[in-house]
């Protein structure tokens, strides 16, 4: 699908402070899991987000400076909401963890969430054991192959997996970034597009916490969801490609993604 990732990008206001340049918050995070949410918030900022805090019940370790670490106890749900609804867009389950306190949280909070909303890892877990939850009214889901076949409950591949996640995305009036090479997105109200090249180095661990960050800071920055998805995933993988010419598909990893994606911003801006 042909389209022009210049006039995608979000535009940049000289008088905006960092709120107003786009304001993300993310429930990410565990023990054991905290590079996750690091890739997911520092993605984000690289994509022009201009502050994102993470909301976990544990310090993160070795967080990189520009990193807002909230943290909260999972039972306090009114401050987390608190904190997620004061934000532009928010991401929900890289390195969230599976343990009963996380699906408690989930319970109470994903019906009362208003901002956009990506939810991801942990979080599409949660969603495959509670599909009745309510859901915020703005939402993508990011699956990957086996997420989805979880979401459906069925071990499904090829026409009938697209077949299937389509009706999916329409019955749950969601937006789903089914990753992959290629990737495909599909949208309730839309033909479903299809996003190819990504290099096979991104067959990596992190590669998607990264993609969840894009998404939520192209969002964050008054992008509608669709075309939040549309730009990050073909900015995902113009990176790797990129990467990969430098590193070798071998050696990519999710962090050498977040290094080129200025030289994805140069390549779009001088196009």
């Amino acid at each position: 699908m042909d389209i022009n990732l210049k006039n995608l990008l979000p535009k940049i206001i000289p008088t905006r402070n960092k709120y107003e340049a786009g304001f993300v918050v993310g429930l990410s995070g565990s023990l054991g899991m905290y590079g996750a949410c690091k890739l997911s918030a520092l993605a984000a900022l690289k994509t022009g987000s201009g502050i994102v805090k993470v909301i976990t019940n544990r310090e993160i370790p070795s967080a990189f400076y520009e990193l807002v670490n909230l943290i909260i106890d999972y039972s306090k749900t009114g401050e987390i909401l608190k904190n997620i609804n004061s934000s532009d867009c928010c991401f929900i389950g890289p390195g969230l963890g599976r343990d009963k306190k996380v699906s408690k949280l989930l319970l109470k909070i994903l019906p009362k969430i208003k901002v956009k909303t990506i939810l991801d890892a942990d979080a599409l877990y949660f969603l495959s054991k509670n599909l009745n939850c309510s859901l915020p009214k703005e939402i993508v889901f990011t699956p990957h192959l086996y997420e989805m076949q979880r979401l459906l409950n069925e071990k499904v591949i090829g026409e009938e997996l697209i077949e299937k996640t389509e009706k999916f995305s329409k019955e749950h009036e969601v937006i789903i970034v089914l990753k992959g090479n290629p990737t495909i997105i599909f949208a309730p109200d839309k033909k479903s597009s299809i996003i190819m090249n990504g290099d096979p180095g991104l067959a990596s661990a992190g590669t998607g916490d990264v993609l969840t960050g894009m998404i939520a800071s192209f969002a964050a920055q008054k992008m509608d969801l669709y075309d939040a998805s549309m730009l990050a995933v073909n900015m995902h993988f113009m990176a790797s490609k990129l990467a990969a010419k430098d590193l070798s598909s071998y050696n990519l990893m999710a962090s050498d993604v977040i290094k080129y994606l200025p030289k994805v911003f140069l390549q779009i801006l001088n196009n």
